[in-house]
């Protein structure tokens, strides 16, 4: 069976944590979270590693071993963007398992159960989501017209903000089914920006991409700010002691 190549998103600039070093280089129990990311891509597992990077390769180089491969995004202009610059390194018979750099507690078994669920979906792509109790700040994952839809946050009504099942930001691709897509995506958005929720809209189109729903946990939660971080830290030392 072919190897999965994993495909880091680090390219933004991070500045939400308002501290001395960019987000993604932020140390969270003496490792620094892009480290603690890419160490869940065992090398043995997967094909090889592709981290996206912005103006900080040289910091996030430092840090991550050297059979890392590096993917350069010009300019930050969303998540859809950052995937397309991985893209080069990719051939038509690869799939890509792409991870956000900002989920600090992430597991390699976790990446190993959402490989073995995109196996059993006879090659389509996946969406990892999550049922959580406050959604708030998450992309929304819902069925509209009969297809699965996300919704960003910003993008969101009151009601669309109530619904529980949120977007990891966790997916995984054939390039065979998304090669042509990418360039079908607009950034008429609010932001301006390019998403990968709207290229799952294309996929959802055609049938060619299934939800891998999980409950709420922590290995799977992204942090934006402080206080998230903060509210993540208290909530793995509640479910490490079983509360």
């Amino acid at each position: 069976m072919e190897k999965i190549t994993g495909v880091i998103l680090a390219g933004g600039k991070g500045t939400r944590m308002n501290g001395s070093k960019p987000k993604v280089l932020m140390e969270i129990e003496g490792k620094p979270m892009i480290k603690r990311i890419a160490e869940c891509f065992d090398p043995a597992d997967f094909k090889k590693t592709i981290v996206v990077v912005g103006d900080l390769k040289s910091e996030i180089a430092r840090v991550l071993a050297s059979d890392i491969r590096f993917a350069r995004q010009a300019e930050p202009k969303g998540t859809l963007d950052a995937f397309k610059s991985a893209l080069p390194f990719l051939t038509d018979g690869d799939t890509a398992l792409v991870v956000p750099a900002d989920i600090p507690f992430l597991t390699k078994e976790r990446l190993t159960e959402i490989i073995k669920f995109h196996y059993e979906t006879q090659g389509k792509a996946v969406v990892v989501g999550m049922k959580v109790e406050n959604p708030k700040g998450y992309g929304r994952l819902t069925i509209r017209n009969n297809r699965l839809s996300i919704i960003e946050e910003k993008e969101a009504n009151s009601t669309e903000k109530m619904i529980p099942y949120v977007n990891t930001g966790i997916y995984v691709f054939p390039i065979s089914l998304v090669k042509d897509l990418v360039n079908q995506v607009t950034n008429r958005n609010q932001s301006g920006e390019y998403y990968l929720t709207d290229l799952v809209a294309l996929l959802a189109e055609k049938d060619q991409i299934v939800p891998l729903y999980y409950p709420e946990d922590y290995t799977l939660k992204g942090v934006n700010d402080l206080t998230s971080l903060k509210s993540l830290l208290e909530e793995k030392a509640c479910q490490e002691k079983g509360n």
